[in-house]
């Protein structure tokens, strides 16, 4: 039995070596970082905290909107309803659509089936308010 128990002992040994330096034959552990990729990643940290925000949220009814100004009727009429039922889920936004329609609607080169469509659309959201 003691010789066994010398052997698990020296085994022992040499798992714990092996477990300590983390290297064993040229193997090494993979998840730790060295100091100087430490001090690169808060450099950039850093520097990624010093820079203005560039992306500034645009609702997207304002990209339907320039769809408004095109004479194509079925994009006129698609744009209307996607925005109409952007203001029927959205009572923050809804305000906004209503007043965009109003300003499409008092222009004067609009076809009548198109002042007519955004006529209707318009209904539907007030009645909302």
């Amino acid at each position: 039995m003691p010789k066994n128990a010398s052997q698990f002992a020296l085994i022992e040994k040499i798992k714990s070596f092996v477990k300590n330096t983390g290297r064993f034959l040229g193997a090494d552990d993979k998840s730790k970082i060295t100091e100087n990729m430490a001090r690169k990643i808060q450099q950039t940290a850093y520097e990624k905290s010093l820079r203005e925000i560039k992306d500034v949220y645009t609702p997207p009814y304002l990209a339907l909107a320039k769809q408004l100004e095109v004479d194509n009727y079925q994009i006129f009429c698609a744009a209307v309803f996607n925005m109409a039922e952007i203001a029927k889920n959205s009572s923050k936004h809804r305000r906004e659509i209503i007043e965009i329609f109003e300003k499409v609607r008092a222009e004067e080169h609009r076809s009548p089936e198109m002042a007519e469509y955004i006529d209707g659309a318009l209904k539907e959201l007030k009645k909302l308010k």
